[in-house]
């Protein structure tokens, strides 16, 4: 947990003991808890702490009180609710289930009498609140548990709450998806803002959550939460009949009748509602599907479409490729094994699959540990290494543990000694991700773009195996000791200091230890990493987001490490982020990593220094931003976020209002750039398989290609009359370079021209008379647009010498800010005069629990704009059950 709640659980301490963090979503966190008083567990959701500044305790505790007078059997109850350490909370019975959310993406749409049987328990629920004049406001799939046979509603009073809770001083700090009502949901008179809605938009919201149940989709979708709104208002929904024609015609009537317009047209009351559907509701039915399939739960630790208290749900029926008698491979128990704050990754089971290594700690800062798979103290392996320490891997023998820290390959003693250094690395070719070879005697590493292997009883120089292996990483020896699986791309995901968990693409391949060509098994748009073997040599866990959240895949292979089959999943929900396979397969061990960042602004202090602790929230929400840009003036904020899923561009008003989205692509789109007059964005986008440029009006509407080819584009900006754009073109993963690409008199795009022969984060002075731009060695250079030579302006040297510099954003024509980044999410944004008197710290980044990690920053010229981030991950283990099919 992080310090804030460790802190809240100290405060509630004589009463609840806290067990766990079991969820995070947009307005809360959910704690696993032991309720001393009454020996029960409990769900505790501490509400966040830009929600509870912009709420206020007083009203939102007499508004989430409603919800205690509540005593129905289909009604989660709030059994209490408070303050503790500057923290709202509230407190519900612990349930054993899923969110009806959790069951559509899993099955949708649901059989009609499962539908019916939900719908009823809901219907009953309303007519329980509303008899006692409560009107919920937020009905939707995600505030619905399900939980054996029955349906439960959860949340009343927190839409009402959050909703009046917003005060002009809150309304700068907007909140993400937390408003009177969800769009999708919301009835014709919440959208049109009508302050005399009543118990009539809890059944129009139930009519649209009936409908989604059994046509597999809202009524009303669209582009931005705006357009949704629009169609609620103003739309007639598809016939639910023409999409379901196996319905009856009178469930479907009732359905199509809540929805109506006008609330006087619809349904009148929940109870006239059950009378209808009951006819079609099976007394014998189950929320749970008929079909036997193999499953084993594990806790769900963060799903962005919501928090719930709910189960991951492992798929089993993975065919093991050695064994040709229909055995197949099925999860069996699972469980957590670390629950420390931070940072626990590199999951690396020894031989016996009894002891484990890993890395944990504050990212840039992490040490190896290893301990006992069941219980024990965490042991150092190199305490007195002063370095970045990460990617444990055992020598075959279980005696001693290879990692990389800082730049190097270090080999220590596995339960203590002197490390000694194994393969020296440099700043220019770090050398990481060793990976032992059967017998123990040799030690393949990346060095570079290289991959090397290193006879470790021999002075001789490593055989290079691969020259240019596309930036390759987390190798991963076979158990037969014949091949080599390793990763290209996206280093960033798996190991960066500042941009862990990075999206982006990566592959895994597979080389013979002897040479040759080596082969993709993966497919090359999905991030596919953490290679691991299973027992008989022939096939490969890993762990993959192609089917949306991260799970462990499995994948067989030819004789010579060629992809046979298609891929088969695994699991389903755990965010993975590495896992390793005990020698005997029957055990796997995972990490599951979570990383939330939303937008912080800061004022731009006149004098002085301002500390991140100053920050305001500018959005919140279980979302991941990278990039974002402010429209000068201070009106609108773009970014990117993965709130939706993928990575996609929103738009929000700084000065109140919510965000909405403006693309809706199965890519990810990326680094949103607004042109200087406001009317169109400029982003990357995966859209063909590659990073390219891409231009839109400022609706997401009219959307052109900009570049195309094998290169990857990125972080486009604009020149000051909109008639260019300089952007990152990375040709080899070892070289990237600013290009500028200029539109023609006809609006199409020229080819784009090299600017500089390396470096990234180009952006134009607002004069457009210089290119600021971050070089291969770590120094801001500025270089004139119209071609010459270019100068240095910013050496690590000039800011202290702690960090070297990082994306440079222009303040004024002669003036720069300056990123530095720092191990731990630390660091400063400097102000560098380009006319000379030194660089001046402006902000500091000093705030552990307020961690910025990523180069990504924007201003408006009186407020500095950043994504502050939260990482997280435990390790659990997995047993894996071998069946017959």
């Amino acid at each position: 947990m992080t310090e804030r709640l460790a802190e809240f659980g100290e405060a509630i301490a004589e009463r609840y003991r806290v067990l766990g963090e079991i969820g995070r979503g947009g307005m809360s966190t959910v704690l696993a808890a032991e309720d001393r008083k009454h020996d029960r567990q409990v769900a505790i959701k501490v509400l966040r702490d830009e929600l509870a500044v912009s709420v206020g305790a007083d009203r939102f505790l007499r508004e989430i009180g409603i919800a205690a007078r509540l005593a129905h059997p289909h009604v989660l109850p709030l059994l209490d609710s408070g303050v503790a350490a500057g923290q709202l909370y509230y407190v519900m019975p612990l349930v054993h289930g899923e969110s009806l959310r959790d069951r559509l993406l899993r099955e949708a749409p649901l059989p009609m009498p499962a539908a019916v049987r939900i719908l009823v328990d809901a219907s009953d629920a309303l007519r329980y609140a509303h008899e006692q004049g409560i009107v919920h406001r937020d009905i939707k799939p995600e505030n619905i548990m399900l939980s054996g046979r029955h349906a439960l509603v959860m949340d009343f009073g927190v839409a009402r709450a959050l909703g009046e809770g917003r005060t002009e001083r809150g309304a700068h700090r907007t909140t993400m998806g937390v408003a009177l009502g969800t769009p999708a949901y919301m009835a014709p008179e919440q959208a049109a803002a009508d302050p005399a809605v009543d118990h009539r938009a809890d059944l129009y919201a139930l009519g649209v959550v009936g409908y989604e149940m059994l046509a597999g989709r809202p009524p009303f979708v669209g582009d931005t939460p705006q357009r949704v709104l629009a169609a609620q208002v103003t739309e007639v929904p598809p016939q639910l009949g023409d999409l379901r024609p196996d319905l009856p015609a009178p469930l479907v009537s009732a359905i199509m009748q809540l929805l109506a317009k006008r609330p006087g047209e619809r349904i009148q009351s929940a109870a006239e509602l059950i009378e209808k559907l009951e006819p079609f509701a099976v007394s014998s039915g189950s929320l749970t599907p008929v079909e036997s399939v193999a499953v084993a739960r594990a806790r769900r630790r963060r799903r962005i479409v919501g928090v719930t208290v709910g189960a991951v749900v492992l798929l089993g029926g993975v065919a093991l490729a050695a064994r040709r008698d229909r055995e197949a491979l099925r999860p069996g128990i699972t469980r957590q094994l670390t629950v420390a704050e931070g940072l626990e990754l590199d999951p690396a089971l020894s031989r016996d699959g009894r002891i484990l290594a890993y890395a944990a700690g504050p990212n840039g800062r992490m040490k190896v540990y290893v301990r006992q798979l069941g219980e024990g103290t965490p042991i150092a392996v190199a305490p007195g290494l002063d370095l970045n320490q990460r990617s444990p891997a055992w020598s075959s023998d279980g005696a001693r543990v290879a990692f990389a820290a800082g730049p190097s390959v270090w080999i220590a003693p596995a339960l203590g000694g002197a490390p000694r250094l194994a393969v020296e690395g440099s700043e220019d070719a770090a050398a990481g991700s060793p990976a032992w070879s059967p017998d123990g005697r040799r030690l393949a590493v990346t060095r570079g773009g290289r991959i090397e292997i290193h006879d470790l009883d021999a002075t001789t120089e490593p055989r290079v195996l691969l020259d240019d292996a596309g930036a390759p990483h987390s190798l991963a020896w076979s158990p037969n000791g014949l091949l080599l699986a390793f990763v290209s791309g996206n280093r960033d995901f798996v190991l960066s200091e500042t941009l862990l968990g990075n999206v982006a693409p990566a592959v895994i391949r597979v080389v013979s230890v002897d040479g040759g060509e080596a082969h993709t098994v993966t497919e090359p748009e999905a991030l596919s990493v953490s290679p691991a073997w299973l027992p008989e040599g022939r096939s490969l866990l890993y762990v993959s987001n192609r089917g949306g959240v991260r799970d462990i895949w499995h994948q067989r292979l030819t004789r010579n490490g060629g992809r046979s089959g298609d891929p088969e999943r695994l699991t389903t929900g755990l965010g993975a982020h590495g896992v390793s396979v005990a020698a005997d397969g029957r055990r796997i061990t995972y990490s599951a990593f979570s990383l939330s960042s939303n937008v912080w602004s800061i004022p731009l202090p006149e004098r002085g220094t301002v500390s991140v602790r100053s920050a305001e929230p500018v959005t919140s929400g279980n979302q991941a931003v990278e990039d974002l840009d402010v429209l000068p003036g201070g009106r609108w904020l773009l970014f990117d976020s993965n709130r939706t899923g993928n990575h996609d561009i929103f738009l929000m008003p700084l000065r109140g209002g919510d965000a909405f989205q403006i693309t809706n692509n199965a890519a990810d789109d990326f680094g949103p750039a607004w042109s200087p007059d406001g009317l169109e964005i400029a982003f990357y986008s995966m859209r063909n398989g590659t990073r390219d440029i891409f231009v839109m009006s400022n609706d997401g509407r009219r959307v052109t290609q900009v570049t195309s080819g094998p290169e990857q584009d990125t972080q486009p900006r604009w020149s000051p009359d909109g008639a260019r754009l300089v952007f990152n073109r990375t040709e080899d993963p070892n070289r990237t370079g600013p290009w500028v690409v200029t539109r023609r008199a006809d609006s199409t795009w020229s080819d784009p021209a090299p600017l500089a022969e390396d470096g990234t984060a180009a952006i134009w002075s607002p004069d457009g008379a210089w290119i600021a731009y971050l070089d291969s060695r770590s120094q801001v250079q500025v270089i004139p647009s119209a071609g010459g030579p270019s100068r240095i302006v910013v050496r690590a040297s000039d800011l202290g010498g702690a960090g070297a510099p990082r994306r440079p954003v222009w303040l004024s024509e002669d003036t720069l800010l300056v990123r530095q980044a720092l191990p731990g999410g630390q660091g400063a944004i400097w102000m560098v005069p380009l006319a000379g008197g030194g660089p001046r710290l402006v902000v500091t980044f000093d705030d552990p629990s307020r961690t910025v990690f990523r180069d990504d920053f924007s201003t408006d010229g009186e407020r500095i704009y950043f994504p502050v981030s939260h990482l997280e991950s435990d390790l659990w283990s997995m047993e894996l059950e071998r069946i017959r099919r």
